[in-house]
């Protein structure tokens, strides 16, 4: 059956192609312009799409091209309105914030495009400022096809919708997998996690989160392919990632929150838990080379009452390893628990390479090898114990 799981995935790997965004493991930056009091005001946020921290450097200024379809052409020199000028480190699929401001040209009239000098950024266009005539815009299909008024068009996001998506990040790992047994079925995850008072905020408020995880199991060699089960894990969290730091113990992150899980199922196939967890993390080693993890989440169970001996199955700790080589690319990851009954428990294993390291025009994603043995691998089967699954699939979060 490995050869159907196989050609199952490729179709996958197709279909998904399209969807996968490319791009290398830098800071990438995006511009908010706005006019404030006659002042040009620039936001530059850099996303960092890399799981590891990168450097960056912020200049105390910089130079800003404005040209106007009224005509007139401009060089203006912003300086930050915050000063944090000099060596930045973005966290891995985190953001940095950075404004300029400087005066706007008072002959400029009429819709203007403007680019930041030295700044791998995409060029902005900025409304007409107050009383000067306006040009229309097009929109991005017409610009597309040539019909523009001479000035080129660079859709820029409402600088609000940009702030509501900045605010969402990985939680768990993204990815669809089929299995290599006797019987093929597919298995697969979806999590992320949302800063409710938004990443701009100091303090506690920054690290306060809404997270949702869902993991899928799917007899797809079943008449009509129905799902066999599924688990839905809202979370309420508190999560800070520490500090980068020189010495074998190289990062410490802290975890804490509620979470409930269940399967949404009535009667008797009914299952749920709500736990109340803390989650620390330990980076080991070097961060840019090879890197182990230790994350142990310790939890107590704050209702259990569809199935109140599950503690015998899964028991009140989860075990996550993580050893990664940023260099060659490889991450080799573990989660492992243990009931409290005998030797009840569980292990999954998995094994992530990346795909361009194959084969350069592919999709920014991993390859993904995933083994499963023990009790429990759904929550509906949290009893019973099943033969070991190997799986291989695709991975798009790690």
């Amino acid at each position: 059956m490995a050869w159907r799981a196989l050609r199952f995935l490729g179709l996958v790997l197709v279909l998904g192609t399209g969807l996968l965004r490319g791009g290398s493991e830098t800071v990438e930056w995006l511009v908010s312009p706005s006019v404030a009091s006659g002042s040009l005001v620039l936001v530059l946020c850099g996303f960092n799409a890399a799981t590891t921290a990168s450097a960056a450097f912020l200049p105390s200024g910089v130079s800003c091209r404005l040209t106007s379809a009224a005509g007139g052409a401009w060089t203006l020199e912003l300086v930050q309105a915050a000063p944090s000028a000099g060596s930045i480190v973005v966290p891995g699929r985190g953001f940095h914030r950075a404004e300029y401001r400087g005066p706007l040209p008072a002959g400029a009239q009429g819709m203007l495009r403007g680019e930041v000098v030295g700044v791998q950024a995409p060029p902005f266009l900025l409304p007409p400022p107050d009383g000067s005539p306006g040009v229309p815009a097009l929109p991005a299909a017409a610009a597309g096809a040539g019909m523009s008024p001479g000035l080129p068009v660079a859709p820029v996001p409402a600088p609000a919708l940009r702030d509501y998506f900045r605010n969402f990040s990985a939680r768990e790992p993204v990815y669809f997998a089929v299995g290599l047994g006797e019987k093929l079925d597919a298995k697969f995850q979806v999590s992320l996690k949302y800063a409710i008072f938004g990443t701009s905020r100091s303090g506690l408020c920054r690290d306060l989160y809404f997270g949702y995880s869902q993991t899928s199991l799917w007899d797809v060699e079943t008449d009509s392919a129905p799902f066999h089960d599924t688990s839905y894990r809202p979370a309420l969290l508190y999560y800070r990632q520490g500090t980068e730091r020189e010495g074998a113990l190289s990062r410490i992150d802290i975890e804490a929150g509620y979470e409930h899980e269940s399967n949404g199922k009535a009667g008797s196939d009914s299952r749920s838990v709500n736990i109340v967890y803390v989650k620390p993390s330990f980076r080991f080693g070097d961060p840019d080379r090879l890197a182990l993890t230790i994350a142990p989440r310790l939890y107590a169970y704050t209702g259990k009452s569809d199935n109140p001996d599950i503690p015998q199955y899964r028991g009140y700790c989860d075990l996550g390893l993580a050893l990664e080589d940023h260099h060659r690319g490889w991450l080799l990851s573990a989660t492992l628990r243990k009931g409290t009954r005998g030797s009840y428990g569980s292990a999954e294993v998995a094994l992530a390479y990346p795909m361009r390291r194959i084969l350069p025009s592919a999709p920014e994603a991993d390859i993904l090898l995933q083994y499963f043995s023990g009790y429990g691998e759904g929550i509906l089967d949290y009893d019973q114990r099943f033969d070991p699954q190997l799986r291989i699939g695709v991975q798009l979060v790690r």
